[in-house]
């Protein structure tokens, strides 16, 4: 085989093309990229002449010689892996040598276009194989559309290479500044991006450090329902409405099962076996076990055998907030509710019942039984990895703990009041 670098066409500006070519087998050109000023390149000597004006004309020859050497290289790579010279064998190995990507592999170089290459190729849970819940999927999405965003708003380009710790303050700026996005919604999108760049770090594509990508977050009020406040719910009276009947008992559902809505609304009574119900999370994929509560039991028996009829997440969050009104959940507590109009939440005082949702379900299953049954037992059925995102997740107020504290001390005190008395009987 034989290299030889040459110039082309005869214009004002000269590309420096490589030809590699052996008898029989192939004969390619292909472009290096890189141009010099007519006159400047010898085609003779394959190199920058001496007299050239150009400044890095010595980098150049010192580039020509090392791509010398990796088409060289490659070309014996192909000859021991018995492997074949197409059209565009030459151009690939150049692309290489300067690490360039074609169109075809633009995920390999831009960031948007790496997230959404992994978005749409990456479709399972790394941890049990199971495929990723619509949410998760619309989630990523959703934060590809942000990311998309803030390319449009600085006009160019974000290169995988070139995201560093600036980077990140300019998109956390913008994410609040521009996008008006609160701090959970913004730790979602940096949690995201870290995900997308742990990924690309680890076929090769970059090499970034997010070590100091923190995720903002800020203490959510969301609210949960109390013991009290469920079996209030569970013998109102609806006067026959049949509709926020049916809301009223997928509450009571989700609330003793702990379960998501994308899981308790698909419930049916074949998922009951042997007095538990047993499902398969559409999120993470796993089994879970869970007693019938008596509540269900009994809604079930005045269903006709039936678990209540599922409807979409949308209505039962609207109807919900009615049902709860009806009951009387109107204490005023800090939340955060959606802004019709801006399509954002916004956090302020609110009627409790305003603030119900549908994940106000599992919230209410997670606090109202942590403190009653080990930690392990609670998260086994939410399914929560670590006691670190499970203590995050539910809702019990600093003012409940030193409530349980004082229970606790009190009835320490009795304990020992017992054993005295015991003490002066004998």
């Amino acid at each position: 085989m034989k290299i030889r670098f040459l110039t082309k066409p005869k214009h004002k500006t000269q590309h420096i093309y490589i030809r590699a070519y052996h008898s029989n087998i192939f004969d390619l050109t292909t472009s290096t990229g890189l141009v010099v000023s007519k006159d400047d390149f010898s085609n003779t000597y394959q190199r920058i002449k001496s007299k050239a004006s150009i400044k890095n004309k010595d980098a150049i020859n010192n580039k020509l010689s090392e791509l010398n050497n990796h088409v060289t290289d490659q070309y014996n790579n192909t000859i021991l892996n018995n492997d074949d010279f197409g059209k565009n064998w030459l151009k690939d190995v150049v692309n290489t040598f300067f690490n360039r990507v074609t169109s075809a592999d633009t995920h390999k170089r831009y960031l948007t276009d790496w997230a959404k290459f992994y978005n749409e190729t990456e479709t399972l849970n790394k941890k049990t194989g199971a495929p990723l819940s619509k949410g998760t999927l619309t989630q990523h999405k959703t934060h590809l559309n942000t990311l998309l965003s803030f390319e449009t708003h600085k006009g160019n380009r974000i290169l995988l290479k070139d995201v560093n710790y600036d980077f990140y303050k300019d998109y956390l700026k913008y994410c609040f500044d521009i996008r008006l996005l609160n701090q959970n919604t913004t730790g979602g999108n940096i949690k995201t991006l870290k995900m997308w760049l742990k990924e690309a770090n680890k076929r090769g594509l970059c090499n970034v450090d997010t070590s100091d990508f923190i995720k903002p977050t800020n203490e959510t009020k969301d609210v949960y329902l109390t013991d009290t406040e469920i079996n209030k719910i569970f013998k109102h009276r609806l006067n026959g409405n049949l509709k926020l009947m049916n809301v009223r008992d997928l509450l009571i559902v989700g609330v003793w099962t702990g379960l998501r809505v994308s899981d308790f609304m698909r419930l049916d009574i074949d998922k009951i076996k042997g007095g538990n119900i047993e499902v398969k999370t559409q999120k993470t994929g796993k089994t879970v076990i869970i007693p019938v509560h008596p509540q269900i039991q009994a809604i079930i028996k005045r269903n006709d055998g039936k678990l209540p009829k599922a409807i979409s997440d949308q209505k039962f969050n609207e109807y919900v907030k009615d049902v709860c009104e009806l009951v009387g959940i109107s204490e005023m507590v800090e939340g955060g509710k959606r802004n019709k109009k801006t399509n954002r939440k916004e956090y302020g005082t609110y009627p409790k019942h305003q603030l119900i949702t549908s994940h106000t379900c599992r919230r209410s299953f997670a606090s109202n039984l942590y403190g009653k049954v080990d930690n392990k037992t609670i998260m086994g059925i939410t399914g929560h990895n670590t006691e670190t995102q499970f203590l995050e997740y539910i809702k019990i107020t600093p003012k409940q703990h030193a409530n349980t504290l004082k229970e606790y001390w009190d009835k320490q005190e009795l304990k020992k009041d017992e054993i005295q008395r015991m003490k002066i009987a004998k």
